[in-house]
């Protein structure tokens, strides 16, 4: 599962100019063998997760 959240028109994404933040998955449940909830918790980063080269 990869999220992208756009904006009403869908035609721009509405985080661009946000900091990089990791998810940490803190719950997840399923409902009727299909339906998933999952809860994240945000966390800021302060570098890109895989580094820089340069």
């Amino acid at each position: 599962m990869f999220p992208v959240i756009t904006g009403a028109t869908g035609a721009e994404r509405i985080y661009d100019g946000y900091p990089d933040v990791a998810l940490q998955m803190i719950d997840g449940r399923t409902f009727d063998g299909s339906i998933q909830l999952v809860e994240y918790r945000p966390r800021v980063l302060e570098h890109p997760p895989l580094g820089t080269t340069g």
